[in-house]
């Protein structure tokens, strides 16, 4: 498959995932990630912005990258961007670098990310009672086992330095144990 067909393809399905070493069209599976830094927006698709943009980019196309076509509303974006296997691995991938979303390749459709989920998280671990377990009320026990359950789970989206450089030191101690420092 050639460059000229993937324009021609993004154009009457109004997106394509196109890998230029390989010539592959639109992975069946996993999880479609953009690079940072990597995204142009043109008013019109044609084989030669198209060309245009992946010479600008050359060095990042590699036998593992692909080139992004899609259109939302009346703009064309192009990007490079990488398959990753796993949602929770493109989620966090997709947030550091600034993404809005991520493309599922098996279902055909984006994935919008919670662009607050971070600040949720560190608001729900500040307002944290991490001291429930100590409460003789079964009821005050299970939702904050609850609460600790969720927090652990949103803590396996982010590093354990961006989180703690987003608390308080006081609450160090309590992120620590939960990473298992």
């Amino acid at each position: 498959m050639s460059l000229q067909h993937a324009v021609i393809t993004a154009e009457q399905n109004g997106g394509v995932s196109y890998n230029l070493h390989h010539g592959h069209l639109n992975p069946d599976t996993g999880y479609m990630v953009s690079l940072a830094g990597r995204e142009r927006v043109s008013d019109t698709l044609t084989y030669h912005n198209v060309l245009g943009y992946v010479n600008d980019n050359l060095e990042a196309f590699e036998t593992t990258t692909f080139l992004g076509l899609w259109k939302e509303g009346d703009v064309w974006f192009m990007d490079v961007s990488v398959c990753i296997p796993n949602l929770a691995t493109a989620l966090r991938v997709a947030e550091v670098n600034g993404q809005r979303a991520v493309y599922d390749n098996a279902n055909k459709k984006s994935i919008y990310l919670n662009p607050n989920r971070m600040e949720e998280l560190i608001k729900t671990i500040k307002e944290h009672d991490f001291w429930y377990m100590m409460s003789d009320d079964p009821r005050v026990f299970g939702r904050g086992q609850a609460v600790q359950e969720s927090i652990e789970n949103g803590l396996k989206n982010y590093p354990k330095e961006e989180v703690l450089n987003n608390l308080p030191e006081s609450l160090h101690s309590f992120i620590e144990t939960i990473y298992g420092s």
